[in-house]
């Protein structure tokens, strides 16, 4: 099975001179529900517990006297939560007493624990869907392109199930492993036109690079079949992307561009460019 990544122009450079693809954590995607399980007002609170270890609920606990009756610093607070269960849980339970949105607070800080944690690739077996090329290839102007998920050793993309229903949370203690990559390959009806795949990978370190935090999967040789330009990708950019290849772990990589159908909506790609029927 092929899948494939819709990018920008400057993000198609990167991707060949880098050979990686881009990793964000999961709560800086363009879906309020990512990572956002439904929960009881049990599992709420169970939740709330899990997550009181987070940086932004000590944070807050620490810079909010109302909250932080005793005046501790943030760093007494760390100390304490390390070896003091009996605080994790009045931390969380002053929180969510504070909240009149208690069940969104503990979603966002659930969110944030993972995403301190695991980064995300997106990717597709649809390389022709209009919607995608407009939103996520600079408005037909960048591209998209092949990857050979079999030719990574340790690394698997795991298709995305399609609900009207979040995904719940049975119980925070005993959640299994199935059950929480459930929660991150679990998206609404109204995505399945993306027909998505998707990598989860732990991250040790992030970095900064003004859109928010990244880090990178690396590509092997050859897993980059070939590169489709948008139907207004300037010829320039083409051309020099052509020379980036040549250049990259990819050389053997071919460069193609998409059309507009002659009668239909939709976009035509080259023979070789084309996904699943």
């Amino acid at each position: 099975m092929t899948l494939y990544k819709y990018t920008t122009r400057d993000g198609m450079k990167k991707t060949l001179s880098g050979a990686s693809l881009l990793m964000r954590p999961v709560n800086e995607y363009n879906d309020p529900f990512e990572a956002a399980p439904a929960m009881s007002s049990e599992e709420v609170r169970k939740a709330a517990i899990m997550v009181a270890k987070s940086e932004r609920s000590l944070e807050r606990y620490a810079n909010d006297p109302s909250l932080n009756e005793e005046a501790l610093t943030l760093p007494q607070i760390k100390s304490r939560v390390h070896g003091d269960p009996a605080f994790v849980g009045e931390i969380a339970d002053r929180l969510l007493r504070r909240s009149e949105t208690s069940p969104k607070e503990v979603v966002q800080n659930f969110q944030e624990f993972f995403s301190r944690f695991f980064g995300m690739v997106c990717l597709t077996r649809n390389p022709a869907n209009f919607l995608m090329w407009s939103l996520y290839a600079e408005k037909h102007c960048g591209f998209v392109f092949s990857i050979d998920p079999t030719l990574w050793n340790h690394t698997r993309a795991e298709n995305v199930t399609y609900s009207h229903h979040r995904v719940s949370l049975p119980s925070v203690e005993s959640a299994t492993n199935e059950e929480l990559v459930s929660i991150f390959l679990t998206k609404s009806m109204d995505w399945k036109h993306e027909d998505e795949y998707r990598i989860l990978r732990r991250v040790n370190a992030w970095k900064e690079d003004g859109e928010g935090r990244q880090a990178f999967l690396e590509l092997n040789y050859g897993q980059i079949k070939w590169v489709c330009a948008g139907v207004w990708t300037p010829e320039e950019d083409v051309d020099e992307l052509r020379a980036i290849v040549k250049a990259s772990k990819f050389p053997e990589a071919r460069v193609y561009r998409a059309s507009l159908n002659s009668t239909e909506f939709k976009i035509d790609l080259p023979p070789e460019c084309r996904g699943p029927a």
